[in-house]
């Protein structure tokens, strides 16, 4: 199985007795659970995924009709931005950034320059302030 991918990509995902299962789930902690994903049976050891909206996977499960069978490794939905606004402004200017998946963030950037700090405010928004020399 891939270990990361963007909502809406679609993963592949390989197993034993595919073709009896009964659903196809993210497991996300951000929902507070699981995210059922769309998915097509290719084989009996083959399937692939659609990676839904609003999950933050950990793993990934297929319930088949004889158990459950969980990812052997994490699964990482890759952020993505949709919009910066204002996309210009000067030293201490209040920035939004949208997107998906955005309770990952680690570190804001502009041209290079990290800002000093930031603030994740749900999984689709972070704020922070345009920083000196960017």
């Amino acid at each position: 199985m891939q270990s990361a991918g963007k909502v809406g990509q679609t993963v592949e995902i390989l197993g034993q007795g595919l073709t009896s299962k009964t659903q196809v789930y993210f497991v996300s902690p951000l929902v507070g659970g699981v995210v059922e994903a769309k998915f097509k049976a290719i084989s009996d050891t083959y399937l692939t995924a659609t990676v839904p909206n609003g999950s933050e996977a950990d793993a990934v499960t297929v319930q088949t009709a004889s158990g459950q069978l969980t990812s052997n490794v994490p699964f990482l939905v890759e952020p993505q931005i949709s919009s910066i606004t204002p996309t210009i402004g000067p030293a201490g200017t209040a920035v939004i950034i949208a997107g998906k998946c955005l309770t990952q963030t680690s570190a804001v950037s502009f041209n290079s320059v990290k800002a000093t700090s930031f603030y994740v405010e749900s999984d689709g928004y972070v704020t922070t302030n345009v920083r000196p020399g960017c």
